[in-house]
């Protein structure tokens, strides 16, 4: 229609190829016959992408996203899908099992209608002999009550009664196998057969507790289980013991090393991912690294020969990392809603919606922020909730820093700045007062001493004409000048002591900001704030090379 403006929103800016043949052909996707025909009815692959997500099929659209992406946003995508199932984890962690569970009996769970009814039959009574005879000549009687009925009430009636009692016993048998007075005659048979039986052989027919063959069963199930625990045993000391702790901290080296290659794709970080990768392959972290590595378009990326990775590994290797996403256990989202939202992330990485700037530019991580987040919000850390409040003030003053180009600006510490303030505030003060005593009428400059970088002149105003024209001061006696003097040492000796330690609070700062600088581009700027030189901005992404 004319008036349909969503096109405006949808460029697919970030596609390989604009057709899905393109992509089946130059990246090796396999399409089912149902794909096949889907495509030629919609060649472009926006369409066919458009129709796959109506239809909710999005765990085929994501796989079609994976081989259409740019290689670059699709690592982007697959990270950021790595950091929502482990934040979904975080916040629902997965029950723990052990290998001590395997092949473990379950006791049976028997339902409470079960349960009522293995009471009512334990506290049954057997059948006496003499009350069947009763019973026998109950329904005698009632037969001759029924022969009486059908002469008063009129024939009709008494037909109908009997094809409606027919039709129920029809189906009471079509479910239980016979109809119900059969039913309860085979019950009584059965019970008095079972009373013969005792009478006649001295034994009860009843389950005996203490039998035999409840022995037998309890031993052998002591066998299985020692079987069983002896098996377990020898599985456990078989299979390679897991460093939980080393595991956890690769999986974390593998999440800074992606989104380094993110923000830095040169051989170095590529080179990292290998390494990081071929550690824990069998965990998503470790597979993410590889399909960002197989994105690098080199097998050996510090090599003196160029190995093309070959077509449609990466692709192949990000459409299994989705799948290990959706199936991990624990979380809040089932198989399903993982892949929607899967989808929803990859095509705003199609449109260019979403990337990797806003992180780069404030010098921190998707994961980073995403895991601060999660911490805080479950409460956990208690008193520590004030140093992650610092934390995260750091990181964001490091960010402004990042995208101006100062970072020395983000690495002061504001309170040794306060000391070191309050310090020079002093010193000016000693200054005015020693220059106040040698002379009001004269103009006092800078003090002589070097000043910090930043720190401004205090200077006195000076006296007007007329003071400076009127007739001089008289003169002083000895005492008052000998008092003066002294005074003037005393003055000269504190500022020359708070000159001291304001230069030790100066090199204790300037070592600080040394230490706390993790890249070349930190320690540079820190070491040309305090020669007073200035350099050039560094790039953000200067931070996560290497």
């Amino acid at each position: 229609m004319a008036d349909d403006l969503s096109w405006r929103n949808q460029h697919a800016l970030l596609q390989l190829h604009p057709y899905v043949g393109e992509v089946v052909e130059k990246e090796q996707l396999k399409l089912t016959t149902s794909q096949q025909a889907l495509a030629q009815q919609y060649p472009l692959s926006i369409d066919y992408l458009a129709y796959l997500s109506q239809h909710e099929q999005y765990k085929d659209a994501c796989t079609f996203l994976a081989y259409n992406l740019h290689h670059r946003i699709a690592v982007w995508w697959g990270y950021m899908c790595v950091v929502d199932v482990l934040t979904e984890i975080l916040q629902k962690p997965a029950p723990v099992k052990d290998l001590s569970d395997v092949a473990k009996p379950r006791p049976i769970e028997v339902p409470p209608f079960v349960q009522e009814m293995q009471q009512q039959a334990a506290q049954e009574i057997p059948l006496d002999p003499k009350l069947m005879d009763q019973l026998n000549a109950a329904q005698a009687r009632l037969k001759d009550i029924e022969q009486q009925l059908r002469q008063i009430i009129p024939a009709p009636l008494f037909d109908f009664a009997d094809q409606a009692l027919a039709e129920q016993n029809a189906y009471f048998k079509k479910v239980h196998g016979m109809e119900p007075m059969e039913l309860l005659n085979s019950l009584v048979n059965k019970a008095v057969q079972i009373q013969e039986q005792e009478e006649r052989t001295g034994m009860s027919a009843r389950i005996d507790p203490n039998s035999q063959i409840f022995a037998e069963t309890k031993a052998i199930e002591e066998k299985v289980e020692k079987i069983r625990q002896e098996t377990v045993a020898l599985v456990k000391s078989a299979l390679p013991a897991i460093d939980t702790e080393q595991q956890n901290k690769d999986r974390l080296s593998c999440l800074d090393a992606v989104f380094a290659y993110i923000a830095a794709p040169d051989e170095v970080n590529a080179q990292r991912l290998l390494d990081l990768g071929n550690k824990i392959p069998d965990k998503i972290e470790g597979l993410l690294s590889l399909v960002a590595f197989w994105s690098y378009g080199d097998l050996m990326p510090q090599g003196k020969q160029v190995i093309p990775t070959p077509i449609g590994l990466m692709s192949n290797g990000l459409n299994c990392l989705l799948l290990s996403c959706a199936l991990q256990q624990g979380g809040v989202f089932n198989f399903a809603q993982r892949f929607q939202r899967y989808y929803n992330f990859g095509y705003e990485c199609l449109l260019g919606k979403s990337n990797w700037s806003p992180y780069v530019a404030a010098g921190t991580s998707l994961h980073e922020e995403r895991t601060a987040q999660i911490m805080n919000t479950l409460g956990i850390g208690g008193s520590d909730s004030a140093v992650h409040t610092e934390q995260t003030d750091a990181i964001e003053s490091q960010g402004n820093a990042f995208a101006q180009g100062d970072s020395a600006t983000a690495s002061s510490q504001p309170t040794k700045a306060g000391v070191q303030a309050e310090l020079l505030s002093d010193l000016q003060r000693l200054h005015q007062q020693i220059s106040a005593m040698k002379g009001m009428g004269r103009t006092n400059t800078a003090s002589p001493w070097s000043t910090p970088a930043g720190s401004t002149t205090v200077t006195q105003n000076e006296p007007p004409a007329a003071a400076r024209n009127a007739a001089p001061a008289p003169a002083q006696d000895n005492s008052s000048i000998n008092a003066s003097d002294t005074t003037e040492k005393q003055l000269y000796q504190e500022m020359q002591r708070m000159r001291a330690q304001l230069q030790a609070q100066e090199q204790q700062l300037a070592k600080d900001l040394a230490a706390q600088s993790t890249s070349v581009s930190a320690s540079t700027a820190t070491s040309s704030t305090a020669t007073g030189t200035a350099t050039s901005p560094t790039p953000p992404n200067e931070r996560f090379r290497g």
